[in-house]
C-alpha cells in the first residue's frame, strides 16, 4: 500500500523556468529550506496556496528584508468549491459517479484551486515588507553573482532566493518503488477521453484506480499483480473523490481500503476456504443433551379400538 501523502505517486512540480537557475538560489516548498539563512534577504515565493503563504510567512518571521509573492492569477483564490459540496453522500458515493462527472468536478478544481486559510494570509500581510504581485507568473530568469533576476509580464525583480510553492505532479515512473510497475498501470488518459476543451494533463496522468484503491492494468495479464498494490495517496482523488486529501473523508477511505483488502485476500484464498469448510467436522453437540428414553426410534401411531 502506498500511503505517502500528496507526493505519493510523483514528485515536486517545478515550472520550466527553474531549469535556468542553480539550486543554490531556489527550493521547492517541500524541501528543507534553511530560513535562518534568509535573514536580510530578498525572497520570492511562487504560488498563492497554503504552502506559499506558510513559506512566505516563515521567511518574513526569520527576518527576510522583503518577500514578494508571485501569483499568476489576477486575484487570490478565495472560494473552496469542495467545501461547498462536501457531504456524507458525496464522500461515500463519489466513487460510483460517471467518469464524465468525476472529470468535470476535478477539472473545476484546477480553475478554482483551494484558497489558503485566512489566518495564513493574515500571517503574511501583517508584515509591511510583504508584497503580492498579481497576474505575475515568472516567465524568465537569469542569475548573477549573488542572486536572481526574474521577469514577469510586468517587468523584472531582483531576488536573493526563490521558493516554488507549485505543488506536485503525478509521475509513477519517477518513483523508484514504482518504476517497474509504471508502464503497466492504467492511467486516466488510457481510460477516458474528455470533451473538447476539457483536456487536463494533470488529471490525465493520474491512475484510474479500482473501487478498492488498487491499480488497474493496461493489459489483463498484469491485472492480478497490480491488484495487490493500493494507491492510498492524494493521487486517488480523481477516482475516489477527496477521501485521501482531507480529514473529513478519512474514515470512509480507511474502511473502503480495509474492505477491499479483505475481499481481495478472500478471493485469493477461495479454494482454501472451501476446503476448510468441507473438512470442518467439530460437533457442537456432545450426545448428553438428552436421555435415551427421550429418543423415539419408530413412528408413533395412535392405538385404535377394533
Amino acid at each position: 500500500m502506498i500511503a505517502t501523502g500528496i507526493d505519493g505517486l510523483g514528485q515536486p512540480a517545478l515550472p520550466p523556468v527553474a531549469s535556468k537557475m542553480s539550486t543554490k538560489f531556489y527550493a521547492h516548498s517541500s524541501d528543507m529550506v534553511n530560513f535562518e539563512a534568509l535573514q536580510g534577504k530578498r525572497v520570492g515565493v511562487v504560488g498563492a496556496g497554503a504552502s506559499a503563504m506558510d513559506n512566505a510567512a516563515t521567511a518574513l518571521e526569520a527576518g527576510a528584508s522583503r518577500v514578494d509573492l508571485f501569483v499568476r492569477r489576477a486575484h487570490l483564490p478565495d472560494i473552496d468549491k469542495f467545501s461547498g459540496i462536501s457531504n456524507e453522500g458525496l464522500i461515500v458515493g463519489y466513487v460510483s459517479l460517471p467518469d464524465e462527472i468525476k472529470w468535470k468536478i476535478m477539472r473545476s478544481g484546477y480553475e478554482f484551486p483551494v484558497p489558503a486559510p485566512r489566518d495564513s494570509v493574515l500571517r503574511v500581510f501583517r508584515h509591511a515588507n510583504a508584497h503580492m504581485r498579481l497576474g505575475s507568473p515568472i516567465v524568465d530568469a537569469r542569475e548573477y553573482a549573488d542572486g536572481l533576476i526574474v521577469r514577469t509580464p510586468h517587468g523584472e525583480v531582483e531576488l536573493d532566493y526563490l521558493i516554488f510553492a507549485t505543488g506536485f505532479a503525478c509521475a509513477l515512473d519517477k518513483r523508484p518503488e514504482l518504476r517497474r510497475l509504471a508502464p503497466l498501470v492504467r492511467l486516466w488518459e488510457d481510460s477516458f477521453t474528455p470533451a473538447a476543451g476539457e483536456d487536463c494533463a494533470g488529471l490525465a496522468a493520474l491512475p484510474d484506480l479500482a473501487d478498492d484503491f488498487s491499480f488497474k492494468a493496461k493489459s489483463p495479464e498484469h491485472a492480478a499483480e497490480l491488484s495487490r498494490v493500493y494507491a492510498f495517496s492524494f493521487d486517488a482523488t480523481l477516482s475516489h473523490g477527496k477521501l485521501t486529501s482531507g480529514a473529513p473523508g478519512l474514515t470512509e477511505a480507511a474502511q473502503r481500503l480495509a474492505r477491499g483488502i479483505v475481499s481481495s485476500l478472500l478471493r485469493e484464498d477461495a479454494k482454501i476456504i472451501l476446503k476448510q469448510f468441507e473438512d470442518y467436522s467439530r460437533s457442537e453437540l456432545q450426545g448428553n443433551e438428552w436421555s435415551p428414553e427421550q429418543v423415539v426410534t419408530t413412528a408413533h401411531t395412535k392405538e385404535t379400538t377394533p
